[in-house]
């Protein structure tokens, strides 16, 4: 499929068209997929460099335990406390900030309810303000949560 074949067309038929999204960045890359020319292009400046990106996909955990969240495997405690050391270490290495992605909203909070009856989520704290969803979600503003993480000198972010 080509996007251009048809954002061609809407094109021909506007005067104007807006395009808005956290995601289209570089806007270079869009242009050229949509086979048209912006004349007026914003791009804020939140938006990361690819040199502020370090991602990484972890596999095991402590003991090699399988890091795979699915409903049978998320339960076990042992997935949950390799979890945990993982975001540790990760906070103990990693300079700045650190963003966690979890796969649904509801294993995010049982993981972080279940570490702050342990050690862990203080353990977390030793080397992070943590912010978690909930936080963000009733945050009536990304600007409370921007200005959070800017007086901060280290953050964790569980999404």
């Amino acid at each position: 499929m080509k996007p251009s074949v048809v954002f061609k067309g809407l094109a021909e038929l506007s005067s104007s068209i807006f395009l808005t999204s956290g995601t289209l960045s570089p806007m270079h890359s869009f242009s050229c997929e949509l086979g048209i020319n912006f004349g007026t292009c914003f791009e804020a400046s939140h938006v990361i460099q690819k040199w502020q990106v370090c991602a990484r996909a972890i596999f095991k955990g402590a003991n090699n335990e399988l890091l795979k969240a699915t409903l049978a495997n998320a339960s076990k405690h042992s997935f949950q406390d390799a979890l945990g050391k993982v975001l540790e270490e990760i906070c103990q290495r990693v300079p700045n900030g650190s963003l966690v992605f979890f796969p649904s909203y509801r294993l995010m909070m049982e993981l972080c309810q279940l570490w702050k009856l342990t050690s862990q989520w203080e353990r977390l704290r030793l080397n992070r303000k943590l912010l978690t969803g909930e936080i963000i979600l009733w945050s009536y503003c990304f600007e409370t949560v921007t200005q959070q993480w800017l007086h901060s000198n280290s953050l964790v972010l569980l999404l």
